[in-house]
């Protein structure tokens, strides 16, 4: 009985310490070439994208 509640307890783990690791890896790229969300919306609101070319 404790086998399948094993199971769940390494999934969780796994899955805990992806996505820990995936960001710690974001926090370290920084905010580089990102575009916020407010940005996003004023380019699409003017009709083009977030780089500034045609949606």
């Amino acid at each position: 009985m404790n086998e399948p509640l094993t199971a769940t307890v390494i999934e969780r783990a796994a899955e805990d310490a992806w996505l820990n690791r995936l960001a710690d890896e974001s926090e370290q790229e920084g905010r580089a070439d990102s575009v916020s969300s407010e940005e996003t919306a004023r380019e699409l609101a003017r009709g083009r994208g977030p780089d500034g070319l045609s949606p």
